[in-house]
């Protein structure tokens, strides 16, 4: 493995460690709060903290890679980013016929599965 990617698999797995721990701890202790206050938003988005640092984790690895392989992921990206839109655009209307409301969350949950998809597309498309 490379030392670029080293470096990104330390960080990245870092960081989601961070988030999950953060996510539990939040979570187990806003269920016994019912207020929401100031203190009560603030340690929601605590989590939020992983996320950026796996964000950054990401950018600094993107920076390593060459022009074909900034090509693949664009092109992944793209993909997803139409697909996930199509989907969840259409899905807002079915929502209006009585389909279950979905969670914005999981937008961000079908972009990168979607992209984790398009990239073995890519990958195969530019052997």
């Amino acid at each position: 493995m490379k030392p670029a990617a080293k470096k990104y698999t330390r960080d990245f797995l870092g960081s989601i460690i961070l988030y999950g721990a953060l996510l539990f701890a939040v979570n187990s202790y806003l269920k016994s709060t019912e207020v929401l206050t100031p203190v009560a938003i603030a340690l929601a988005l605590l989590p939020m903290t992983g996320v950026f640092l796996a964000l950054r984790a990401v950018l600094v690895f993107s920076r390593t890679w060459d022009e074909l392989e900034r090509l693949k992921v664009m092109e992944a990206v793209l993909i997803s980013f139409v697909c996930v839109g199509m989907g969840t655009l259409a899905y807002g209307f079915l929502e209006g016929v009585g389909f279950p409301r979905m969670g914005t969350h999981w937008v961000f949950v079908l972009l990168i599965g979607t992209m984790g998809l398009a990239q073995v597309y890519t990958a195969i498309k530019y052997k």
